[in-house]
């Protein structure tokens, strides 16, 4: 099987050799894949190694995370895990029923 690494070429030469080759693995990370579409055979399996949590150095979460905390709520399972799996969906909307997809946490 090919193996395509990001950086190895500029991104859309990358994807046009990953969609023609049909059975290559592309190693690339979340920044790459945002608002790349490949449908078909040449995408069967989606591997995430992490859900994308906001940075915890945001002012903005942090503020909302005051808020949350203040409700006596749960910051993380009332709002960072959900809105993690928003964004990790959000990046998934264009893979078809054929395609697996797992997350190694």
């Amino acid at each position: 099987m090919p193996l395509l690494m990001q950086g190895d070429g500029a991104k859309s030469e990358l994807l046009d050799r990953f969609r023609q080759l049909g059975n290559a693995i592309l190693v690339a990370s979340q920044s790459f894949w945002e608002g790349v579409d490949v449908r078909g055979d040449a995408l069967s399996l989606v591997v995430i190694d992490k859900l994308p949590f906001a940075p915890p150095d945001d002012p903005v979460l942090a503020a909302r995370i005051d808020k949350l905390r203040e409700a006596g709520r749960n910051p993380f399972m009332d709002y960072q895990l959900p809105r993690a799996g928003d964004q990790h969906e959000a990046g998934r909307r264009a893979v078809d029923s054929a395609t697996r997809a797992i997350a190694v946490c």
